[in-house]
C-alpha cells in the first residue's frame, strides 16, 4: 500500500476476505485518477499475486474544510474542520495524534477526545458558544446539580457538559428522567443508553400526570399544568438530597414558540443554561456532534399528548396506540414522525423530502396503522411542523 500511495493513489486500503471454496485472501483496492491507472496495476501486478484487476469510475462527495491548530492540554495539535448543511464535524489530524501519543505514551483515544473537545471550545458555532457555555456550567458545577434528562440533545448536551466540569470540581450530578404515560417508552431506554455513554449517575422518577383531572382532560395549558406537576416533584427530590439546583434542557428557540410549560419552570426557578446563554437548538447540536454524542442527530421526541387536539380528554389505551404507530412508522421512514390523531382520523406528518416514499409504500402502512386499530389513515401535505395542534 506503501508503494501505491508513493505513486500518486488517493487511497488504498486492505480487506481479509474468503473467496470461493472458503480460500483466505486480502481485497486490495486503490483510487486514483485516470493517468496514473497504468502506474497502478504495473505496482499491482509486480507486487501481488494477483491475475487480474477490476477497475470502474467513482464520484466523491467532498464537504467543506479546513484545517486549524488549537491549544490543547498536550500542546499544539491539528485538527480538520468539516461542515455539512447547519452541522459542525471535528476529525482530528492522524499525525497530531500519533506524535502525541508517542511524546507522552498516552492512549490514543484519549488524546482523540482531548483534541476534539479543544477544537469544540475553540470552533464550535464559531461565536465561541462552547466557551460561553462551560464558563457558565463550571460556576454552577461548584454545587451539586441535578438534570432533568430526557435523552435528547439539548439534556444530553446539558448532561455531558455538567459531568465534565463537575469531575473538576469533586461535585455530583444526578440525570434525572421521568418515567410517565406521556412519554414513549423508547425515550426511557434512549435516556439510559445516553447516561451510560456520558457515565452520569442516572435516576428515573416515576410520574402519572393523568392521575390530575386538570392534565387529563388536555387544556390548552396542559403544558404548562404538566410541567409545574413534573418539575414539583423533581425539586422535592432533589431537596431531599441537598441539592438546590435543578437544570432543563429548554434552548433559545423554545423561547419564541408556543412552549407555555416555560413559564410553569420559570416560577420554579429551574435554570435553563442553553436558553440563558442564547444558545439554538441548530447550536446545541453542533456541540452535540463534536463532543460525539450519539443522538446529537436524534429528532425531537416531545410529549404524546401533543398527538391530540386540546380539550381531547387523554387515556392510556389511546396514547399507547399512537406511541406503537409512531414506532411502526420509524421501521419504514427515517427524519420526523408524527402520528396526529382526530377522532377516527389519523393524520401523518413526515418531512417534506418522504412524502414520496410514503406514497410508494402507502398500502404497506395503511396496513400496518389499520391493524393498530387506525380507521382512517391521512397525510398532511403540509409536512412536519412542531406544534401543528397549536392552533
Amino acid at each position: 500500500m506503501e508503494r501505491l500511495l508513493e505513486a500518486g493513489a488517493a487511497d488504498a486500503w486492505y480487506t481479509p476476505i474468503y473467496m470461493k471454496k472458503n480460500r483466505p485472501a486480502y481485497l486490495l483496492k486503490a483510487v486514483c485518477t485516470g493517468e496514473k491507472i497504468e502506474k497502478m496495476e504495473r505496482i499491482i501486478f509486480t507486487h501481488t499475486t494477483t491475475i487480474g484487476l477490476r477497475k470502474y469510475p467513482v464520484e466523491r462527495t467532498v464537504l467543506d474544510r479546513r484545517q486549524e491548530t488549537v491549544d490543547t492540554a498536550f500542546g499544539p495539535a491539528k485538527v480538520k474542520i468539516c461542515r455539512y448543511e447547519n452541522q459542525t464535524f471535528f476529525y482530528p489530524e492522524y499525525e497530531s495524534v500519533r506524535e502525541i501519543c508517542r511524546a507522552r505514551d498516552l492512549p490514543f483515544g484519549d488524546v482523540c477526545r482531548e483534541i476534539t473537545e479543544a477544537a469544540v471550545r475553540a470552533f464550535a458555532g464559531e461565536r465561541g458558544m462552547m466557551r460561553k457555555l462551560e464558563a457558565y456550567m463550571e460556576q454552577l458545577a461548584k454545587q451539586d446539580l441535578c438534570v432533568a434528562f430526557s435523552g435528547g440533545v439539548d439534556s444530553s448536551l446539558l448532561l455531558k457538559l455538567a459531568c465534565s466540569q463537575a469531575e473538576k470540581t469533586g461535585r455530583r450530578v444526578y440525570a434525572v428522567t421521568f418515567d410517565t404515560c406521556l412519554h414513549p417508552a423508547c425515550d426511557l431506554e434512549n435516556a439510559a443508553r445516553v447516561a451510560r455513554e456520558i457515565g452520569a449517575q442516572h435516576e428515573i422518577l416515576r410520574v402519572n400526570e393523568l392521575e390530575l383531572d386538570e392534565i387529563r382532560n388536555n387544556p390548552v395549558n396542559r403544558c404548562y399544568l404538566c410541567k409545574r406537576h413534573m418539575f414539583t416533584v423533581l425539586k422535592d427530590w432533589a431537596r431531599a438530597r441537598g441539592i438546590t439546583c435543578v437544570l432543563d434542557g429548554t434552548n433559545e428557540d423554545d423561547l419564541h414558540v408556543y412552549r407555555p410549560g416555560i413559564q410553569a419552570l420559570k416560577e420554579l426557578g429551574i435554570v435553563s443554561p442553553l436558553a440563558e446563554n442564547g444558545i439554538t437548538k441548530e447550536e446545541a447540536r453542533q456541540m452535540a456532534s463534536a463532543l460525539g454524542l450519539s443522538v446529537s442527530s436524534r429528532p425531537s421526541t416531545p410529549c404524546m399528548a401533543t398527538r391530540l387536539p386540546y380539550n381531547t380528554p387523554l387515556d392510556v389505551e389511546t396514547l399507547k396506540r399512537i406511541e406503537d404507530g409512531e414506532a411502526f412508522l420509524r421501521t419504514v421512514l427515517s427524519g420526523n414522525i408524527r402520528l396526529r390523531l382526530h377522532g377516527d382520523v389519523a393524520r401523518l406528518e413526515v418531512d417534506e423530502g418522504a412524502m414520496d416514499e410514503v406514497l410508494k409504500m402507502r398500502n404497506r402502512l395503511v396496513d400496518g396503522l389499520k391493524g393498530l386499530g387506525f380507521r382512517y389513515i391521512s397525510l398532511d401535505l403540509q409536512g412536519f411542523r412542531s406544534g401543528s395542534m397549536d392552533v
